[in-house]
């Protein structure tokens, strides 16, 4: 007897073994809250674009520094009130970008790094499930791991795909073709035709 914790209805039919048997998606009703600080952030927030990779698809240096300048494009516009950056490592944070430019202007990651940003709030573990059940979440740009999936999914959470590896491409493309959301081909991508994806999902 196998049990496979899926999501039904969201993959492709097909013929399985009889001792196969799709259960999901098995998800844990008990998460850890937000902490007051996080909470304070969203709730003065009503826009929150939330972004995580999963423990092993962490941005490199040049990656983040595309998405800064696409979070700050959507600041600015209005597009989003507020980003949180979630599951970063003390590796990444090591080399995160010093600066980045958008339109002639550079702005500088000294106040994101330090926490005194009050619209970039960067953290290492993010309660992931409470955020995502927040009302003024509006959009999660993931790498399109399952168990992030089943949890936007549950929460509602429209979802824009930056796929790395191994299953997270196909996943991405699946989710596409299903309406939950879109997914960035980088580099192939212009900064503009990434902006627009998050510019229409949010």
């Amino acid at each position: 007897l196998g049990l496979v914790n899926n999501f039904i209805g969201l993959e492709n039919p097909r013929q399985l073994p009889t001792h196969l048997n799709m259960i999901g998606p098995i998800m844990s009703e008990n998460y850890p809250p937000l902490t007051s600080d996080l909470q304070e952030f969203l709730d003065n927030n009503a826009k929150v674009l939330y972004i995580a990779f999963g423990s092993k698809g962490q941005a490199r240096p040049k990656l983040a520094e595309f998405l800064l300048v696409q979070f700050q494009r959507a600041l600015n516009e209005g597009v989003a009130d507020a980003v949180v950056w979630g599951g970063l490592s003390k590796f990444t944070l090591e080399r995160f970008p010093k600066t980045y430019n958008l339109n002639g202007k550079e702005y500088s990651t000294d106040t994101i790094l330090d926490g005194s940003n009050s619209k970039i709030k960067l953290l290492g573990w993010a309660p992931q499930q409470s955020i995502l059940n927040h009302p003024n979440t509006k959009l999660f740009l993931s790498h399109g791991g399952l168990d992030s999936v089943y949890e936007s999914i549950t929460s509602g959470t429209p979802m824009l795909f930056l796929p790395f590896l191994g299953d997270q491409p196909g996943n991405s493309m699946l989710l596409t073709e299903r309406g939950v959301g879109d997914y960035i081909d980088y580099p192939k991508m212009s900064s503009d035709q990434v902006y627009e994806k998050l510019k229409r999902l949010m």
